[in-house]
């Protein structure tokens, strides 16, 4: 367990988090995570420099089409 102060968000310290696990050789492949630690960044540097991948939901989209009928949002698009 690992706390940070108040103003830190807990996903600045996943790169901490895959660090300690690595010198303890307790690095894993996949590292299962709550939406804060969802982002581009850290997916890609995750896997990039730890070997890891990063497993959770997408962050909640709070741009102005979510907010407004009729515009396009995330759920109209499908990756296969």
């Amino acid at each position: 367990m690992h706390a940070t102060v108040a103003d830190v968000h807990e996903a600045m310290w996943t790169r901490g988090i895959h660090d300690a696990t690595r010198e303890k050789d307790l690095l894993l492949a996949a590292h299962f995570v709550d939406a804060a630690y969802v982002s581009a960044e850290l997916l890609m540097g995750s896997r990039a420099d730890y070997g890891v991948d990063l497993v959770g939901p997408p962050r909640a989209n709070p741009t102005w089409q979510t907010k407004v009928e009729g515009a396009d949002t995330k759920e109209q698009f499908k990756i296969d």
